[in-house]
């Protein structure tokens, strides 16, 4: 498993495993995820690998996620999420291009996410 999908699942009341290819296979839709620029073109720059290759490998018990997956999740379930970093005693917001239904918040230590609490 992955602590990230461990930490965002409880605000959709679903296995982190369900929402992690969930997730994957919203990514397979080739969305917008930040500023008109599809989930392609971020992949491409950032993992140097196709869509389709990032998003099966994603699918797969293990791989861990990070900032594409919040932001898929976001889109997907039209909530932000609110990452605080543990290390800087920052945060910020991921947030849904939709009115939010739920604000959810995890904290990032560096290398682990973890579930902190859930505004409705």
């Amino acid at each position: 498993m992955s602590c990230l999908f461990n930490s965002l699942a409880p605000a959709v009341s679903l296995h982190p495993e369900v929402l992690r290819k969930a997730i994957a296979a919203y990514l397979k839709t080739d969305p917008e995820l930040l500023d008109d620029i599809k989930a392609t073109d971020i992949v491409a720059w950032t993992e140097g690998r196709t869509l389709q290759e990032y998003a099966d490998r994603m699918s797969q018990a293990g791989v861990w996620g990070g900032a594409i997956e919040i932001r898929a999740f976001c889109e997907l379930f039209d909530m932000d999420v609110v990452v605080h970093v543990i290390y800087t005693g920052k945060e910020f917001t991921v947030e849904s291009s939709k009115t939010p239904r739920r604000i959810i918040h995890i904290s990032y230590t560096g290398n682990h996410f973890e579930p902190m609490y859930i505004e409705l």
